[in-house]
């Protein structure tokens, strides 16, 4: 539960891709940009962005080709990508972490990006050895995504990655998937402060403890087949 206004770290983790000895090689997450506006009113905006022009409407080639004060937004390697204002960078709110300890792929030589070019994102990562494909022994982080309610934001979003785009492969000379992949989204309640609706509950608006969320994950856990669900952090008020 947040409110309006909050910003939102979510984490992807990864879990039991090894049912069948199965080494982890690839790995592709697609986020469901439908989830953004999924509640009653308002929405959750991707953190660090600043009124992106997604779609053909707003791809350019330099800054001529946006309307000011929009200016055309460069990936890192420079390639432009669309129409934005100046203080857009969704990097931001958008990457993998390989520095992390618990990081699937920590410490090993590999190929990771974030697609930012679609609302949605689309993160990946791939393993320059077919030796260092893990085998899997515990949860692993995948990837971050920060998000931020808008201050008329209202209602129960649902956030998660899409079926179509999102897979595991293993390290076999045929690259397969790794079946059956379950996708875990998670729901995240938009009330006011003063939301009648919370009827004198003392907890509205508190975020779950890390124990609880620490719960949420062993009962995910115990669930067949690969999963990638997300995780929360907690909101800090904007």
């Amino acid at each position: 539960t947040v409110n309006p206004g909050d910003i939102i770290t979510l984490e992807f983790w990864g879990s039991d891709w090894s049912q069948e000895a199965q080494k982890l090689k690839f790995w592709q997450i697609n986020i469901d940009a439908d989830g953004y506006t999924s509640g009653d009113v308002g929405e959750l905006i991707p953190f660090g962005l600043d009124n992106p022009q997604f779609g053909t409407a707003g791809v350019c080639a330099s800054d001529d080709d946006c309307e000011a004060p929009l200016t055309c937004w460069r990936h890192t390697n420079g390639t432009p990508i669309y129409c934005a204002g100046p203080n857009n960078d969704p990097r931001l709110g958008a990457f993998i972490d390989s520095s992390r300890a618990d990081y699937v792929y920590f410490n090993k030589a590999e190929l990771s990006a974030v697609d930012y070019s679609i609302r949605g994102y689309r993160y990946g990562a791939l393993l320059f050895n077919d030796f260092d494909a893990p085998v899997y022994t515990v949860p692993r982080h995948f990837a971050t995504l920060i998000l931020t309610a808008t201050d008329d934001a209202s209602g129960t979003f649902t956030v998660g990655p899409l079926s179509s785009g999102t897979e595991m492969r293993d390290n076999t000379p045929a690259r397969n998937k790794i079946l059956p992949l379950e996708l875990e989204p998670v729901t995240i309640d938009v009330v006011a402060p003063h939301d009648p609706d919370c009827n004198g509950d003392p907890d509205c608006g508190v975020i779950p403890t890390v124990s609880a969320w620490g719960l949420m994950t062993l009962a995910l856990l115990l669930l067949a087949g690969a999963k990638v669900h997300f995780n929360r952090r907690g909101p800090a008020s904007a």
